[in-house]
């Protein structure tokens, strides 16, 4: 939840993938 928040700010790509692996 706090990655996904770090994204909508504008994070960067990496963190972005982090984010879908959490989910997935």
């Amino acid at each position: 939840m706090m990655k996904r928040q770090s994204n909508e700010e504008g994070g960067s790509e990496m963190e972005k993938a982090s984010s879908v692996v959490g989910q997935q």
